[in-house]
C-alpha cells in the first residue's frame, strides 16, 4: 500500500508519495525502499502507482500506448490485464482482486487523472485542487484545512512533505519515504533531489513538533 497526492497549483502541478514497497512470499512479508513514479522518456505521461503488481503493469501499459485521457481505453486496458491476471471470471469478483490507483499526469496538456480499480474502473479529471491515492488517514486533515486558495508549488511541497510523512507514522509498515516531481508551467518536469527531500522531511517533523508543543502548552 501506499499513499500519494497531486496537486494543481496556481504555476504547475505537484505529485507526491512515499517510496516504501511491501513485498510478500511464502506468507511472509518485508520492506523495501523504490519509486513509485513512472514516465516515458519525453515525460509525456507520469504516474505515480499504487497497489499491487497489477498496477504496474497498468500504469506501464497507459506509458506505453501514450493514454490520452479517454475513460473508454482505460477501461479496456485494466480489463486486459485484469482478465490475464485473473481469468475470465474477474468480473464477477466484487470488490476486484487487487484494487489498485493510479494518478496520471500529462504535463505539457496541464491534465492530471485518477484511475481507480475497486468495484470496477473508474477515470475522474479533475480541474483544480487536489487527487489523493492510496492509504489515506487523518493527516489528510492538514490538506483539506491548510492548503491556501491558489497556492504556489512552494507553499504546496512543505504541505505535501508533512501529509506524506504524518501518513508514514501511523501507517509505518506501509508508508515511509518520500519522493515527488514538479510540473511547473512552461518549464520541464522535474523530480526533487535527495537535499530538497531531506529538508522538506526535516520541516515536516519540525512542524509536528511544534503542534505538539501548541497543543500542550493550551492545555
Amino acid at each position: 500500500m501506499t499513499f500519494q497526492v497531486g496537486f494543481f497549483g496556481n504555476d504547475g502541478m505537484l505529485l507526491a508519495g512515499d517510496t516504501r514497497a511491501v513485498q510478500e512470499s511464502d506468507g511472509q512479508q518485508w520492506t523495501t525502499a523504490q519509486s513509485k513514479f513512472i514516465a516515458d522518456a519525453d515525460m509525456n505521461i507520469v504516474i505515480a502507482q499504487s497497489g499491487f503488481s497489477v498496477a504496474l503493469r497498468v500504469a506501464n501499459r497507459l506509458i506505453r500506448e501514450n493514454w490520452c485521457g479517454a475513460p473508454n481505453t482505460a477501461e479496456q486496458v485494466v480489463e486486459d490485464i485484469y482478465r490475464d491476471e485473473y481469468g475470465d471470471n474477474f468480473k464477477r469478483l466484487s470488490p476486484r482482486p487487487h484494487p489498485m490507483q493510479l494518478i496520471v499526469v500529462r504535463p505539457k496538456e496541464r491534465r492530471m487523472f485518477h484511475v481507480c480499480v475497486d468495484a470496477g474502473t473508474v477515470v475522474t479529471e479533475p480541474l483544480a485542487g487536489k487527487v489523493v491515492s492510496g492509504f489515506a488517514t487523518l493527516a489528510l486533515l492538514f490538506l483539506e484545512r491548510y492548503v491556501p486558495p491558489n497556492s504556489s508549488l512552494n507553499d504546496l511541497k512543505p504541505l505535501a512533505a508533512l501529509t506524506v510523512w504524518l501518513t508514514g507514522e501511523i501507517a509505518s509498515f506501509f508508508v515511509n519515504g518520500l519522493e515527488m516531481m514538479e510540473f511547473p508551467h512552461n518549464e520541464n518536469p522535474r523530480r526533487l533531489g535527495p537535499k530538497e527531500i531531506k529538508g522538506l522531511l526535516e520541516w515536516s517533523m519540525e512542524t509536528d513538533t511544534k503542534i505538539r508543543q501548541l497543543l500542550v502548552s493550551a492545555g
